[in-house]
């Protein structure tokens, strides 16, 4: 699973790949959530809240926690989205990717 995860998000490109926002989602400075990790959180903050809109992928990885993607929106912003249920990959022209990753 992990393996098929990671295809996915190295076959990330600007050219094919948006991330659908399907509900409203924070738009991060920083590549890791807030408040992590708990038992010593790392500041970061929230830039702005995306609503549903697709973003272009610039890059994805995955940490052990979480997975995340670095973004730029459609007022050209750029930030990270860290994935979640709502939050899903798509070809940019043919719709689901068949290496979404898999939401949390």
């Amino acid at each position: 699973m992990a393996a098929l995860l990671l295809l996915g998000l190295l076959s990330c490109t600007r050219d094919n790949r948006v991330l659908v926002i399907q509900q409203d989602t924070p738009l991060l400075q920083r590549p890791f959530p807030v408040g992590y990790p708990s038992s010593a959180p790392i500041p970061n903050s929230i830039v702005r809240v995306l609503q549903p809109q697709n973003v272009t992928i610039l890059s994805g990885s995955f940490h052990k926690d979480f997975h995340v993607y670095k973004v730029r929106d459609s007022l050209g912003e750029e930030g990270y989205v860290i994935g979640r249920t709502g939050v899903t990959v798509e070809n940019a022209v043919n719709g689901p990717a068949r290496d979404r990753p898999s939401e949390q």
